[in-house]
This record gives C-alpha cells, structure tokens and sequence, in this order.
C-alpha cells in the first residue's frame, strides 16, 4: 500500500512537471518492461501507469496501461512499443524486468545486454522469467493490471533469491528466478530457480535449494522451509543463519559451515514438541547435501555464480590462478560443506 501511494505521488508530479522542454504529462511511465523471443523475433510490453478520475470521488485512480510491439531485435521490439502511443516512454521509474518462456536462453543475456546499456534498462532492476506471452497483457482491464503489478511487487518481496541486470549482462550463465503470473487472474507468486550455463538451463532448484543459494550470497538472513523427514513433512524456519568460511591454504580446499537455529518446527498435528534436536540433525544432513548439488551444479560447472570462491582467491590469488590456468581450479570437491542446527 505504501509503495501504491508512492508510485501515485510521483505519477501525479510526473504529470505536472516537465524536463528538457517536454512536459511530463506526455511520457508513459514505465513500471514493468516485458520481453520474449522466438524465431521471427523479439515482443516487447511495456506496463506504464496513468491515471483516470474517479467518477465517485473525483480523486486520481492508477491504472496500468500496456503498450506492445515487435521487432528482430530488442531495440526494434522497443522501438515499435513506443511508437504504438503518442506518449515518450520514461523509465525512471522502472523497476521490473520480466523475460517471457523464449528469452531465457541465450537470449536472456542479448536482452541483458542491451539493457545495461540503454535507458529502458536500468542496472540494479529485477530480473524474472516468467511463462506468460506477450498476448497475455492484453485482455485485462487497467485496474486488473494494476492490480497485477502489485501482486508482481509483492512476488518479487516474497521471493527468497533476487537477480539484478547488471549481474546477467555479459555472460551466458545465470541464476534466474521465477514467478508464476497469470495476467487473467491477476495473480504472481514466486516459482522455481533456474540455472543458466552456456545459455541453456542446466539445472531447477527448489525453494530448499533457492534458500542455500540466497544464504551463500547473504540475500536473506530467515527462511520458512519444508522438509520430507523420516516422521513425515515437516515445516521450519531458520532464523540466524551463519554461514562461515575457512580456507586451508595447504590443500586449496574451502571448509563452508553453516549453523542457525530452527523454530516453529510443525507437522500435520501441529507444532512439534518432542525429538526436535533429531529432526534438526536430519534436516541439517539434506541441506548439506542440496549445498553439494548445487555447488556440483555451478562451481564444478566452471562457473562462480555464488562467488564462493572468493574466499580462497583472497587468501591466496597466485595460486588459485595458477590452478585455473591448469585447468583444476573449479573442482567440486574443493568445497568441503558442514551443516549444524538447534532446534529451539
């Protein structure tokens, strides 16, 4: 609601200011850009938001507005979008990068690229793939889709792992994070993670494993998860988590350990008062072992996507290039993973 109010308050300013000799009140204001890929070319939305007077109440009311074109490049996507209104696009206030089922390939990182160099991008934006096409933006009404934008800034909230543009603009791999939308209903929530290697999708990560990846990189700092146990599912949240790093210059091996509490430990008969500390130890063992997969998965891949790395290059740089340039450096098995919780 806050944010609502916010992004009303600028509008109104947008549209009783000007810059450069142009008023604002002819620029569309540039919310959430959306871009997909397929053979004959790249689709571009552009979601920007104006407002109408209120028949009842006379005050401004915000609605989202789309503009849409195409084009065989991202520039001549843009390009036709905005030719499609009389108003100048401004992306000043642009916040979301969605990339449609066909631009999370390859053509994720031409999108990414581009951006970073554009004004339609900007480099700290969020980056989401998502399954919804082009034509999905279409049929709702401007309330509906304002509607859906706050749903999408509620999804990006909620998500546990966040990608910024100027992380994915130059280099075909990638951690991706997904929302699940549905222009229709106006709904977005967070789904799976993917990872990107040489422009393909290598690997799905669940929310257990989105949760590791966010901790390596310190995005979060408490996660409710759920876990399949030996006394059935079980839900928790970890709170403190701590993630530290021991490098052993003698072998180049890096020791991660991760400790935090766990809370709220729940089953189906609700909260679960006895044999805590075993369920704990249990579930400390799978996410130790999902904190494997996905170091197999990216470092042992040759790509540093969680910069876990950096522990051992800054203890010993000459020698960490040294076992690059031969062809050792990125061996899974250079990352040694404990993990230890207490139940509370």
């Amino acid at each position: 609601m806050k944010h609502a109010k916010l992004l009303l308050a600028v509008l109104l300013l947008l549209l009783t200011s000007g810059c450069a000799g142009e008023p604002l009140s002819g620029r569309a204001v540039v919310n959430t850009l959306y871009l997909d890929w397929n053979t004959t070319g790249w689709r571009a939305v552009l979601v920007y938001v104006t407002s109408s007077a209120s028949a009842d109440a006379g005050q401004a009311k915000p609605e989202a507005l789309v503009l849409s074109g195409q084009g065989a490049t991202v520039a001549d996507a843009l390009q036709d979008a905005q030719s499609a209104s009389p108003l100048t696009a401004f992306y000043g206030q642009n916040e979301l990068l969605l990339l449609g089922p066909g631009a999370q390939g390859k053509a994720m990182y031409e999108a990414c690229v581009y951006l970073s160099n554009d004004s339609a991008g900007r480099p700290n934006m969020a980056v989401f793939g998502v399954q919804t096409l082009a034509e999905d933006w279409q049929p709702a009404s401007g309330e509906d889709r304002y509607a859906l934008l706050r749903q999408l800034e509620q999804a990006e909230g909620e998500s546990l792992y966040t990608q910024r543009l100027y992380r994915l603009a130059g280099a075909e791999a990638g951690i991706l994070p997904c929302l699940e939308v549905d222009c229709r209903a106006g709904t977005a929530v967070p789904g799976d993670t993917r990872l990107f290697l040489g422009g393909q999708c290598t690997a799905v990560w669940d929310r257990e494993a989105t949760a590791l990846a966010a901790l390596i990189e310190g995005q979060v700092r408490s996660v409710s998860l759920e876990a399949s146990t030996g006394r059935g599912p079980v839900r928790y949240t970890l709170e403190l988590p701590l993630l530290g790093w021991e490098p052993s210059l003698d072998t180049l091996t890096l020791n991660a350990r991760l400790s935090g509490y766990l809370k709220n430990l729940t089953d189906s008969g609700g909260l679960i008062h006895t044999g805590k500390q075993e369920l704990a130890d249990e579930i400390a063992a799978q996410l130790e072992e999902t904190a494997r997969r996905i170091t197999r998965q990216t470092f042992g891949q040759g790509q540093d996507l969680l910069r876990m790395g950096f522990w051992l290059r800054s203890r010993d740089a000459a020698a960490c290039a040294e076992l690059e340039r031969a062809g050792r450096w990125y061996d899974p098995d250079r990352i040694e993973w404990e993990v230890r919780l207490r139940a509370l």
